[in-house]
């Protein structure tokens, strides 16, 4: 939820024409741009702000096809990250991004298939000249090489949330379970129970409005479990601490505006939009 807000908010209506050659040529490019064929212009900038959220950047290519402009977007894995190397006289390769002697970037490379495909073939990286690269990155510290994921900051938290979910549950699953223990009183009884080979069962089955006679000698008592007290407050703070660090408002992540109102709500997304 908070990654799609963030999506949402930064990408917006989407882009908008300064003047009408303008407002001819985006209409023409809008629809033909993705060299994929899979979505259209506006589908692939926020595919590309969904990956640089959550990867920390996201690579745009220009291919230059006989139909005309096409954009590729390629996952931040295919540039290799492993390739660090001096190129002498200055220049270098830092984590799959060349720069040359004045410290401009001015190429990257590219591996030609994912990493992660199932039917990899290993190649080595192809260099692929900055201009026809699209980097899309939200710079953290000075002389940042390459982007940071949005969700570093959280994911002790994330991983906390779902451990408390779990555990809130088998809670509650522990206490709507309620048993009743059978006690000898004095240790003379030897009636056998339900399921034993021999005798006459004794049966402690537990039904809806049963009122059972119990033998001589035999009390029984039920077990009282309780779930963990303050459980909603501690989750909400919890999301509430995921959600600053996301730097999106609480009710984003949880939909819940029970304790909100419409001054507190505008607060909250005013200094959400300015942050984008």
């Amino acid at each position: 939820a908070g990654v799609s807000s963030l999506v949402t908010y930064a990408w917006g209506a989407g882009a908008v024409p300064a003047h009408a050659d303008a407002e001819a040529f985006l209409n023409e490019f809008w629809d033909t741009c993705d060299a994929d064929g899979r979505t259209d212009f506006g589908g692939l900038i926020a595919l590309a702000t969904r990956a640089m959220v959550i990867d920390g950047e996201s690579f745009v290519i220009f291919r230059q096809r006989a139909d005309g402009l096409k954009l590729q977007l390629l996952p931040a894995e295919q540039v290799d990250e492993s390739l660090t190397r001096e190129l002498g006289g200055g220049a270098y390769i830092a984590a799959g991004v060349e720069f040359n002697t004045q410290g401009e970037r001015v190429a990257y490379w590219i591996r030609p298939f994912v990493p992660t495909q199932q039917f990899e073939t290993w190649t080595t990286p192809v260099r692929v000249d900055a201009a026809d690269v699209l980097h899309l990155m939200r710079p953290e510290g000075i002389g940042q090489v390459r982007g940071v994921s949005w969700l570093a900051p959280i994911m002790l938290k994330l991983a906390d949330l779902g451990l408390l979910s779990d555990a809130l549950l088998k809670g509650f699953q522990v206490a709507a379970m309620h048993a009743g223990f059978l006690e000898d009183a004095n240790g003379a009884s030897a009636l056998p129970f339900e399921g034993d080979k021999e005798g006459d069962a004794l049966d402690v089955a537990l039904e809806p409005g049963v009122v059972r006679r119990l033998p001589p000698g035999y009390k029984i008592t039920f077990n009282n479990p309780e779930a963990a007290r303050q459980s909603v407050e501690f989750r909400t703070s919890v999301i509430e601490e995921i959600a600053a660090g996301l730097g999106v408002p609480a009710f984003m992540l949880s939909a819940n505006v029970s304790r909100a109102n419409y001054s507190s709500l505008r607060a909250a997304l005013i200094t959400f939009k300015a942050s984008l």
